[in-house]
Parts: C-alpha cells; structure tokens; sequence
C-alpha cells in the first residue's frame, strides 16, 4: 500500500524550508501606508518589479553557479518581502539564503519552483488588498 499523498507546499521537505505562514499581513502594509490606496499601489507595484527581477536574479545564480549572488538577491527579497507583510515570501527567501549561503546550489534550484510560486501568490493578494483599498 503507497503512502498518501503529501499535502506540504513545494519545497517543504526540504530543510530549513518549513512551510510559508500566511502569505500576506495585511497589518504592515496598511502600517507603512496609512491605509492610503495610492501609496499601496505604488508600493506593491515597486515591489513587484523588484520581486521580480530578484528572483530572476536568483534563477541566473544557478546558471553561473554563483551562490553568493543567490544568497544576495534572497537576502534583499526576503527584507523587502518582510517590510511590506509578505511573510510566506519572506520564509522562503530565508531558506533560499541560508542554501545558498551554505553554498548548496542544488537546495537552492529545489527551492526555486516553489519560491516563483509563492511570489504569484503573494501579488496577486498584495493587489487584492490595494484594490480593496481603493474601494474602502
């Protein structure tokens, strides 16, 4: 008889890779705006752009197989994400770095796939809450 089917987020398994809290804490977004729509906006949009590009930063480390610039870009997306309330985020960069930092590229491409995932995830709640706000 097979095992049953594990419920655990991608990247789970791995180690010093627990499972994300919940994604977003609304409370630190509307703490460093106010609770003012615009100003959301623009933050989560910032935000997003530079998600971005630090986890395509990260995904570039694994091709030149340069972990210290994996362990940067983790650290810096893991402050942003920790500024603003993304917490999931900000759990899985902590992984990503203490991986890459350890020089463990492998972890660190493991953890990869996971890590895109919870950068979706966490916009696409970011900008609920900005549109949220805008209608509030």
């Amino acid at each position: 008889m097979s095992p049953p089917p594990r419920s655990d987020p991608p990247g789970a398994s791995l180690p010093d890779s627990p499972a994300p809290p919940a994604d977003v804490d609304p409370s630190q977004l509307q703490e460093i705006t106010g609770g003012e729509a615009e100003i959301m906006h623009d933050i989560v949009e910032e935000f997003a752009s530079t998600a971005d590009d630090l986890v395509a930063a990260i995904g570039a480390s694994l091709t030149t197989r340069d972990a210290r610039a994996a362990k940067r870009a983790a650290h810096t997306l893991k402050g942003s994400g920790g500024i603003i309330g993304a917490e999931g985020l900000r759990v899985r960069c902590v992984a990503i770095e203490r991986a890459a930092a350890a020089g463990d590229l492998a972890s660190v491409a493991a953890q990869l796939p996971a890590l895109e995932e919870q950068r979706t995830t966490t916009l696409a709640r970011l900008r609920e809450l900005v549109a949220a706000a805008k209608k509030g």
